[in-house]
């Protein structure tokens, strides 16, 4: 693959995921605790994501790929993490049933503090272009949640 456009920061390891659907991982020299990534755009080297990622630093790392939109990172003697780099646009909190949802796209999730999903829907309406949380109406009981456009 050509990548038609130059890069002012050398990574350290070789690019990771350009078999990914559009993008590729960047990983650079670790520094202490911690260790530099980006995301970035095959089509034109736009950053999407740029993060340093907190390992133990008395630890080996083993290794870190890129699988769609994951990151694997994998250290000596410890478990594997999985970081999901697609952020969600915005995100409420419900208080009273100690849960939060997120939006991304049409995809309204709900999670709970344990970070593991407990459900999620799709709403055709989300990805307008008005869209924001002030479109969004959840009762007191915090167990409806209605969204509402102009149409």
């Amino acid at each position: 693959m050509i990548i038609p456009y130059m890069m002012l920061e050398v990574p350290i390891m070789p690019i990771r995921g350009v078999n990914s659907p559009g993008i590729m991982l960047l990983i650079f020299r670790k520094s202490i605790g911690h260790v530099p990534l980006k995301i970035l755009s095959i089509e034109d080297g736009t950053v999407l994501k740029s993060f340093n990622h907190l390992i133990n630093r008395c630890k080996k790392v083993d290794f870190i790929e890129q699988f769609n939109d994951k990151v694997l990172i994998k250290q000596e003697n410890e478990n594997l993490q999985i970081l999901d780099f697609k952020t969600p646009s915005s995100f409420i909190f419900l208080f009273e049933k100690q849960l939060f949802l997120t939006f991304r796209n049409r995809t309204v999730a709900v999670w709970n503090f344990k970070g593991q999903l407990v459900t999620s829907f799709e709403d055709p309406l989300l990805r307008r272009p008005d869209f924001n949380t002030n479109n969004i109406y959840i009762t007191s009981d915090q167990d409806l949640i209605i969204s509402y456009f102009q149409i």
